[in-house]
């Protein structure tokens, strides 16, 4: 929780990749790079498990993050402009509204960005 993935969304991914393809059904703290496990992980491996994932959660945080990283960069190259977005991805402009509102983010914040940079 504390890491702050200094990479990208990439990272990320290879991260959360690799403890579905170590994990039998459910991730856990032993499933990760030893680089990123809290001084404490040896502990915490051993303890007993509190709030292990399973691999179906693993990979929804993963889709739900590559989901989120795929509507910033292409709201990022239209500045914003849901309609224009929404024909590019040849999908609902509703639909798409809602997409970018369930990942937390509004449209128009990438209008302001592209003209204040």
């Amino acid at each position: 929780m504390s890491y702050s993935f200094r990479g990208n969304i990439r990272e990320l991914h290879n991260i959360i990749y690799r403890a579905s393809c170590l994990a039998d059904d459910v991730a856990d703290i032993k499933h990760l790079p030893e680089t990123i496990r809290p001084s404490s992980a040896l502990e915490e491996i051993n303890a007993p498990p509190s709030n292990v994932l399973s691999l179906d959660e693993v990979r929804k945080a993963a889709s739900d993050a590559a989901e989120k990283h795929f509507l910033e960069e292409h709201l990022r190259e239209v500045k914003g402009n849901v309609t224009a977005l929404a024909k590019r991805l040849n999908m609902n402009r509703s639909y798409l509204q809602t997409l970018v509102k369930k990942r937390g983010m509004r449209a128009r914040e990438f209008k302001e960005k592209a003209h204040a940079g």
